[in-house]
C-alpha cells in the first residue's frame, strides 16, 4: 500500500486474475463479491504512508484492523472513516498515528469494538451524546497521550462491557455518571492516569465487574466498602495511590494488588457468606 493508496477500486471484487480480484489479497474478506473485512500490517502489506481519506468509500466495510504498523504508518485517523455505517469492528493500534480522536468516529451506528490503543494520540476525548455507539460493547484508547477529564457522557454507553482507559492523561475525579449506567461492565481500566479524589461508592454499582484496575493514579481517602459487593470481582489493582487502607472485606478478591493494608478493626456483622466467592451481603466499614 502506498501513501496515496485508492481504495475506490475495491469496492468490489471481480475479476479471474488474482492480481485483479481483490478478495484473493490477504488482508481481504469478501461476502458475495464485495468487500466487508480489511486487514492492514506490515506483515501482511509492507504498507507504509498514511491512512487514506478515501478510505472511507468503502462503505460495505464490517470490520477493519489496522495494525501492528510503528514506524511505517503516520499521520492522523481520517473523519471520513465515519462514513463507514456498516462498520461493527474498527482496530488502529499499535501504529504511530497522531492528533485527536476525530469526533466523528462515534457517529458509527452498528460500531460495537473500537481499539484505538498503543498510538500517539493527543487531545480530550470527544464527547458522547445519546444514542451514539448503543451497540458499542469494547472501549480501548489505552497507552496514548489523551488528556483533561474522563467524559461523563461516556454513561451513555450501556452496553459496555470493557473499558481500558489506561496509560493516558485523565484527571480529576472519576465521574459517577460515568459509572451507575454501565452495570454490564465486566473489566474497568484506569490505571497509570493522573486521577485524584476519593474513590466513589458508586463503583460498587458495577455489579457484573470481574476485573477493576485503578492503580497508579493520585486517589486519595478510603476504599468504599461497597466494593465489598461485588461478588465476581476477581482482579483489584489499587496500588500506588495515596489511599489509606481497605475493607478487611475485601480480602474475599483472588487477585488483590496494593501496597497498603488492611483497615483496623474487624467486619462487626456478616448476615451472609456465600462460600465459592466468599460475598458479605452484610458488612460495616471499617473502624
Amino acid at each position: 500500500m502506498s501513501a496515496k493508496l485508492n481504495v475506490s477500486s475495491i469496492w468490489e471484487c471481480t475479476g479471474d486474475v488474482p492480481y485483479t480480484n481483490v478478495c484473493l489479497w490477504k488482508g481481504i474478506s469478501c461476502r458475495n463479491g464485495t468487500v466487508v473485512g480489511l486487514i492492514i500490517n506490515y506483515v501482511l502489506s509492507g504498507a507504509k504512508g498514511t491512512i487514506p481519506d478515501d478510505i472511507g468509500q468503502l462503505s460495505t466495510l464490517e470490520y477493519l484492523k489496522i495494525e501492528t504498523l510503528q514506524d511505517s504508518l503516520t499521520g492522523t485517523i481520517p473523519t471520513s472513516i465515519g462514513k463507514l455505517n456498516s462498520l461493527t469492528l474498527l482496530a488502529i493500534s499499535n501504529v504511530d498515528v497522531v492528533g485527536s480522536i476525530p469526533s466523528e468516529v462515534l457517529s458509527l451506528p452498528n460500531l460495537k469494538f473500537l481499539d484505538i490503543s498503543q498510538n500517539l494520540l493527543t487531545g480530550k476525548f470527544p464527547e458522547v451524546t445519546s444514542g451514539q455507539l448503543r451497540y458499542l460493547e469494547v472501549l480501548g484508547i489505552a497507552g496514548n497521550f489523551i488528556t483533561g477529564t474522563i467524559p461523563s457522557s461516556l454513561g451513555y454507553l450501556s452496553s459496555l462491557t470493557l473499558l481500558d482507559l489506561s496509560l493516558n492523561s485523565f484527571t480529576k475525579k472519576i465521574p459517577v455518571e460515568m459509572i451507575s449506567p454501565n452495570k454490564s461492565l465486566v473489566s474497568l481500566d484506569l490505571n497509570g492516569n493522573y486521577l485524584t479524589g476519593t474513590l466513589p461508592s458508586e463503583l460498587g454499582a458495577l455489579r457484573s465487574i470481574i476485573s477493576l484496575s485503578l492503580g497508579e493514579n493520585s486517589f486519595s481517602g478510603s476504599v468504599p466498602t461497597s466494593l465489598c459487593t461485588l461478588s465476581g470481582l476477581m482482579e483489584l489493582d489499587i496500588s500506588k495511590n495515596k489511599l489509606d487502607c481497605y475493607p478487611s472485606c475485601l480480602s474475599y478478591v483472588d487477585d488483590l494488588e496494593t501496597d497498603i493494608s488492611a483497615c483496623p478493626g474487624n467486619i462487626i456483622r456478616i448476615v451472609v457468606i456465600i462460600s465459592l466467592n466468599c460475598t458479605f451481603a452484610s458488612y460495616s466499614d471499617c473502624i
